[in-house]
């Protein structure tokens, strides 16, 4: 079984293979060496009255020599928060810089090995190819000393390498024509294409001057909706003082109805008055005076 201690803030944490333990640095009332391979901490109070680790078991702290060293460096956590954990990080990191370090120099050994083996295998071709030369070489000259003509064969592979050597410009020409017709079908593709980005720039200009055509027009609308809207306000306005002056002319028109409608029984009752008079006179009676009211 692994046992690791460490100072956590008010705490000793011990961690073990299965579980993690937290005791309250105010509840330690002792720490004490028991027998030759065991330290004891005693709380003093619940379940847990007395913890015994042994020293076989602790990995950290690291390279206690014995179980004084132990019980010392457990005490020392209650005075000291976070060393040993502080010191278990440092080592990590360390660690870690280290495998870092490690693997740069492995990358390097890598690329070395690479570079070694690119060398052996130059090297590997390089013989091959002398070796191929060098077996080229004897049959020439078999076939010199067999056939005796040695200007013949000079010429012949003069005019080898000639061939060769007006096969590889032939290869280079058809090589710069592939390329001078690449460079042709580019060069017209790039032409067809600042042609289309002309033909947007120009499209876009048009849009744009489409564009704020309608914005002024819409700006002279809004102007002339909002000087619509004003004579309507006014309108409105004018129609509710007419409607007053209507409804006050209404009335006027119903006092000026009832008047007349008495006038009406006013000149029917003088009719009538005057139509008795004058048959009064006619019959050459007294006229009889009806008093109207008036």
């Amino acid at each position: 079984m692994s046992v690791q201690i460490y100072s956590y803030n008010g705490f000793v944490r011990l961690v073990t293979d299965s579980s993690v333990l937290l005791l309250a640095k105010t509840q330690i009332k002792s720490i004490e060496a028991v027998r030759d391979d065991s330290v004891k901490i005693s709380l003093g109070e619940g379940p847990l009255n007395e913890i015994v680790v042994k020293l076989s078991d602790v990995t950290m702290p690291s390279g206690l020599v014995d179980v004084a060293a132990l019980r010392d460096a457990i005490a020392h956590m209650l005075d000291h928060a976070n060393l040993y954990e502080d010191e278990a990080l440092i080592k990590l990191q360390s660690q870690i810089d280290q495998l870092i370090e490690i693997k740069h120099l492995f990358n390097l050994w890598q690329g070395s090995l690479q570079v070694d083996l690119n060398f052996q295998q130059l090297q590997v071709n390089a013989l091959v190819a002398i070796n191929n030369r060098l077996l080229e070489s004897k049959e020439n000259d078999e076939r010199l000393i067999n056939q005796g003509h040695d200007q013949f064969t000079e010429t012949k592979a003069q005019t080898l390498q000639l061939v060769s050597i007006g096969n590889g410009v032939e290869s280079i020409k058809v090589s710069n024509q592939t390329a001078l017709s690449n460079q042709e079908v580019q060069t017209t593709e790039l032409r067809n294409i600042i042609a289309q980005i002309v033909s947007s720039n120009s499209y876009l200009t048009a849009v744009q001057g489409l564009m704020n055509t309608n914005l002024i027009k819409q700006d002279t609308l809004i102007a002339v909706l909002n000087e619509m809207k004003n004579s309507l306000t006014e309108i409105s306005f004018y129609t509710q003082a007419l409607t007053g002056e209507i409804s006050t002319n209404t009335m006027m028109l119903v006092d000026i109805k009832a008047q007349n409608a008495s006038m009406l029984l006013k000149a029917d009752s003088q009719v009538t008055l005057l139509t008795g008079i004058l048959n009064a006179l006619n019959n050459g009676s007294t006229p009889v005076v009806i008093d109207d009211g008036n």
